[in-house]
């Protein structure tokens, strides 16, 4: 799969620069949906400081060349990060729709995939 591909390059090329902990994989990549036409991912980062600011510009972690590049969308994120920008809550709600398709209650959450790097 070109996905599975894009993937692993992508991680091959972010991990040693070193300021990504962790990655959150979510959307239909991670569901059944047949052909999933790209992959949502949320990199865990250091809190900000001076020395991450200007790594944080490489063209590696902006949204438009990952897109493109890989075919994925990247969020940036901190664990101490609080709504609208804590992404890794936000890929584990579920739409209204499919909690009453799937009977759940509305405060249930969907799991996301955790990979360590």
């Amino acid at each position: 799969m070109e996905l599975w591909k894009f993937f692993n390059e992508y991680l091959a090329v972010i991990k040693p620069i070193g300021v990504v902990s962790n990655v959150y994989v979510d959307g239909g990549f991670t569901t059944n949906k047949p052909m999933p036409k790209d992959i949502d991912l949320v990199l865990e980062l250091p809190p900000p400081n001076p020395v991450i600011l200007p790594v944080l510009m490489r063209q590696e972690f902006q949204q438009d060349f990952v897109m493109n590049r890989y075919k994925m969308h990247v969020w940036l994120w901190h664990p101490s990060a609080v709504p609208p920008d804590d992404w890794v809550s936000f890929f584990q709600e579920i739409k209204p729709k499919d909690l009453v398709r799937l009977g759940l209650k509305p405060d249930a959450r969907k799991g996301i995939l955790k990979v360590v790097l």
